[in-house]
């Protein structure tokens, strides 16, 4: 059920931003380490199948949107190197996002 619904066009882009903003803290230590301490937790649970993986991630992704936005809006964030990437603007454009 869930394959077939993370198929369409919206749902997989929704799945798809979910990813790199994931990815994106995941693979910076410092940011991960920013994540924890003002999330107060993980995004992404371990143990879970891998179709719910993207929905529980979701699921997380929305429950700690107040607090994501708060690491972007630190000045910590605006002077990090990771501020200044193009990776960094597309995380930060998608955090920020009305939509999200």
């Amino acid at each position: 059920m869930f394959e077939d619904i993370g198929k369409r066009e919206n749902v997989a882009q929704l799945i798809g931003n979910g990813r790199k903003i994931t990815y994106f803290i995941y693979n910076h230590g410092w940011l991960l380490a920013k994540m924890r301490q003002i999330c107060g937790g993980d995004i992404v649970r371990p143990g879970v199948t891998r179709f719910a993986t993207n929905y529980i991630a979701l699921d997380s992704l929305l429950k700690k949107r107040v607090d994501l936005k708060k690491i972007f809006i630190r000045n910590e964030w605006a002077s990090h190197k990771l501020s200044q990437t193009e990776v960094g603007h597309e995380v930060e454009r998608l955090i920020f996002d009305h939509e999200y």
